[in-house]
Parts: C-alpha cells; structure tokens; sequence
C-alpha cells in the first residue's frame, strides 16, 4: 500500500512506515506538496454558544438545571506539542497516546495494529520532523461542540406549621451537582479548555465535578 501511494516524503515513500497518517494527494499529481492542501474544518472558535435553563417545582418540590454548549468549531491538536508530541524533549508518550497509537509486532510489548487512533510513536527526532506529527492534517483536527450540564439542583422545603414552634420561617434540603455531565469528542481534553496560548493545553486546570448536600435554614 506504501508503495502504491502517492509520493509522501519526495523519496518514493522510502522513509513511510505502517502506521504513519496517509496524505490525499488532492490534485493527483502522484506526490504530496503543499498543491495538496485543501480548506477543512470550521476554525478553532465557535460558531454559535448556547445555555437552557429550566426550573418547575411541586408540593415542596423544586428542580433547577442549567445546560450549555457550543457547536460548529474544531479543536486543531497540532497547535499544542503537548497533545501531540508530550514530553517530546525526553521521548516519553503520556498513556493515552500510548495506548492508542500504532504498534507494530514486537517482542517487547503487545502490538495493536488494527485498533490504532494514533499515528505509530518513536524516537523524538522522528517525531519532530516526520510529516505524521510536525505536518498540519485534518487528522489533527476534533469536533470541538460539546454540551454540558453545568448546574443541577433538587430540593425540598420542608411544611412551615412543622418548623413554626422552632422559631423557623422556612426550611430546605437539597442536592446539588456542578459539571455534572458532559457530551463531547474529546474524551482525553475539557471541551471548555482556553485555547489561546494554543501551547499551554497541558497547563489548563478543567474545572472539576462537585457535588454537595446541604440544608437551608432561615429564621
């Protein structure tokens, strides 16, 4: 299939492994270069954002939620080094490209070749300057809309004729959850991560999940 393909590194594919990303050769003059380049994805900002917030209550009852999302943007993994090439200075995958990148068969660690979401990993000057990693791709490229429930909150107030002889106006327990649920493509990155400086993916603290149970007293 190498040998069949389309001239990737101008020397007849001589330095293209299994496992390396395969190029279209969009105008089919049998070699990559940049003629081959097309316009893909939707940029790295989105096109629209939205929230739903929805509350009702009943017989003491009361639920709250708040939704929110984006769409219609993309993420370009190439821009952080730190997604595509982590630890690239000492050589090191983090385990989630390791896990998922190509291996081939080897005595030293089990292969995966046909379940492979990442081009193969070797050596750091490899990586650095082989098209599969230092080239822009589509294959970088990851539907960035996500929708995420941000805020949910069940409570109960508690009868006022039983709170009355304590001195209590009013009284409610509830639970509450934050970022409670996600829908996203980026199963490895917070879809709400900053992505400017593109290179300081791998310093963004995603905001965590909480949940809490807790008791409201007025009196």
């Amino acid at each position: 299939e190498i040998q069949n393909w389309a001239d990737i590194d101008g020397r007849g594919n001589a330095t293209i492994r299994p496992g390396d990303i395969k190029f279209i050769d969009s105008n089919e003059d049998g070699r990559i270069t940049n003629e081959d380049m097309i316009v893909a994805g939707r940029g790295t900002f989105p096109r629209f954002t939205y929230g739903i917030n929805g509350s009702f209550s009943w017989k003491g009852f009361d639920f709250s939620m708040l939704w929110q999302g984006a769409g219609l943007y993309n993420f370009n993994l190439r821009s952080s080094p730190d997604l595509t090439m982590p630890f690239y200075a000492d050589n090191s995958p983090i385990t989630y490209i390791a896990n998922n990148a190509y291996i081939p068969e080897n005595p030293w660690m089990p292969s995966n070749t046909s379940g492979a979401t990442r081009p193969i990993f070797a050596t750091d000057g490899y990586n650095r300057s082989h098209r599969s990693y230092a080239g822009n791709s589509q294959f970088w490229l990851v539907n960035g809309a996500y929708v995420r429930l941000k805020n949910v909150q069940l409570g109960y107030n508690l009868p006022k004729e039983m709170l009355a002889k304590y001195g209590i106006e009013n009284s409610k327990i509830f639970v509450s959850g934050y970022n409670v649920l996600t829908f996203s493509q980026l199963d490895f990155l917070d879809p709400e991560a900053d992505t400017s400086p593109a290179r300081a993916f791998g310093d963004y603290h995603p905001p965590v999940g909480t949940y809490n149970l807790g008791l409201m007293l007025n009196f």
